[in-house]
């Protein structure tokens, strides 16, 4: 039999949560990363249809677990998870989510915009705050070149008017 390898927290000695009804090789992590440092539960998808006693006993907080008949994430799941998702970040941040999954793409979500860079990246971005300082910001180049070109304008009618004077 070939070894695996494990990892756990310091101290933990339960490592044999999973019944082996359900199969413990199938487990698919959807792990949160926030530069805020706010935290946002991860969802562990298993393989198999039994919820397992005890499976939630010195288990982070507040951690998402689902049980399917694959380990891969479905539509319904994806959706559920990203609505939670974005309920649980607060609203005065900004959020970019970079995910790899295509199939889950065409889900249709609430406050957000979905843009299919390749066909291995999906960005899903929350228009907040930072986006309208985006805004403003090409607002202000605009308006800066129009300042430019105008006073060009004016230069050159004031260099024309000269000319005819001096002819």
């Amino acid at each position: 039999p070939s070894v695996q390898k494990v990892i756990v927290t310091k101290g933990f000695h339960q490592i044999h949560k999973i019944a082996h009804s359900n199969s413990h090789n199938y487990i698919s992590v959807a792990p949160m990363i926030l530069a805020s440092g706010d935290y946002i539960p991860s969802l562990i998808i298993y393989k198999g249809v039994c919820a397992i006693p005890g499976l939630l006993n010195d288990a982070p907080f507040s951690i998402i677990i689902s049980f399917t008949n694959s380990e891969y994430m479905y539509k319904e799941l994806f959706q559920m998870y990203i609505e939670y998702f974005i309920s649980s970040i607060p609203s005065y941040h900004s959020v970019l989510l970079m995910l790899n999954a295509t199939s889950n793409a065409k889900v249709e979500l609430l406050e957000a915009e979905i843009y299919t860079l390749r066909r291995e990246n999906i960005l899903l971005k929350k228009k907040l705050e930072m986006f309208k300082n985006l805004e403003s910001l090409q607002m202000l180049r605009e308006k800066k070149e129009s300042a430019k070109n105008k006073a060009k304008s004016i230069k050159q009618k004031k260099e024309e008017a000269a000319q005819k004077r001096a002819d």
